[in-house]
């Protein structure tokens, strides 16, 4: 597993937070802050509908149009991590 970069992890820990249907436990939050833990959205609790709120969420706070398929395709932290950095530096 490679270390997030900073500025992608801090993105998803606030498009996490900011999910009203993620539902993250103290310790589970704290993994994802201070270790470079690779949680599925499995792991935690996104489904179909939690995943389409990140697209939108993305979309509206860091003006990212994301399409269905590919917000299907990212099954983790790590993944949303790494397309963020994908998609933010091709925005630059």
């Amino acid at each position: 597993m490679t270390a997030m970069p900073t500025q992608s992890k801090e993105i998803v820990i606030r498009a996490l937070l900011a999910n009203p249907l993620v539902f993250l436990t103290r310790e589970e939050l704290s993994k994802l802050v201070y270790a470079e833990l690779d949680s599925s959205f499995v792991d935690l609790g996104m489904d179909s509908l939690a995943r389409m709120e990140l697209s939108i969420w993305l979309e509206l706070e860091l003006d990212l149009e994301v399409a269905e398929s590919e917000i299907q395709k990212i099954h983790s932290v790590e993944n949303l991590a790494d397309f963020l950095k994908l998609k933010l530096h091709l925005a630059s």
